[in-house]
């Protein structure tokens, strides 16, 4: 299943904080702290882009500041016609762009530089982590779900591969031995698999004669156990008339 790529649409922050240019810088990083933010964005009165003031442009300029700093207009603190993305842009695409002109925020703007929202390297990796995870979970309950039915499809395949392996036996297997007074009798037939093709029969083709077959038919398998099955006819077939193998295992 192929995973469709995230687009800033679905990870940005929609309706961010922006502010008038004349806004007084100090008000600006009164908002930043109280809700905890990075960046703001600058706009005119129809709501358009005209900068954006992040923590690095305070930092950048704080140094040189005038006195009386906190009480100037933002426009002139601010980073001009900022990088900007579109919000239809794919989450590799936005990523790559913060990387290539080092900026830790997009303003997502439409046709008409329209404020739409913001993007942050920290909100893009936050998203992608639980987008991932998401796609993780799903994965693995699908692997789960695929597991328990091979499981209860193996499940059953062994009662059935069980149930043919009793019937195997009690259709191949002589049900006692031939009563023979002077020879006493034991048999310990322990077969690998359930259903293959071990087997052992016996044949008394006259009264002084014993016959004795034991077989095993390569492999552990139904294809064995067919093969032990016709063995077995052929055998019943002849051994009773020859005290020979030989007519027995041309059958």
């Amino acid at each position: 299943m192929r995973q469709e790529s995230l687009s800033v649409r679905q990870v940005m922050q929609p309706e961010p904080i922006t502010v008038p240019a004349e806004c007084p810088v100090r008000e600006v990083m009164e908002q930043m702290n109280r809700l905890r933010i990075g960046a703001v964005i600058v706009v005119n009165g129809a709501h358009e882009l005209i900068g954006i003031f992040t923590e690095r442009d305070l930092l950048r300029r704080v140094a040189d500041a005038d006195p009386g700093w906190r009480d100037a207009p933002v426009a002139g603190w601010m980073t001009p016609n900022p990088f900007t993305i579109a919000p239809d842009v794919g989450w590799d695409e936005a990523v790559a762009l913060m990387d290539r002109n080092r900026v830790r925020h997009l303003p997502v703007v439409d046709g008409g530089r329209r404020v739409l929202g913001i993007v942050s390297t920290r909100t893009l990796m936050l998203r992608r982590a639980e987008d991932l995870n998401r796609l993780v979970e799903n994965r693995t309950r699908a692997l789960k779900q695929a597991l328990d039915e091979i499981m209860s499809r193996d499940a059953e395949l062994r009662y059935n591969l069980s149930a043919a392996g009793r019937f195997q036996t009690r259709l191949l297997l002589p049900h006692a031995p031939p009563d023979w007074p002077e020879l006493r009798w034991g048999v310990h037939y322990a077969p690998l698999d359930h259903l293959g093709g071990d087997y052992y029969d016996v044949a008394q083709p006259g009264p002084d004669h014993l016959g004795f077959l034991i077989a095993d038919a390569s492999g552990h398998s139904i294809a064995a156990a067919m093969v032990a099955i016709l063995s077995r006819t052929a055998f019943s077939e002849v051994s009773g008339s020859t005290i020979s193998p030989g007519p027995c295992s041309r059958r």
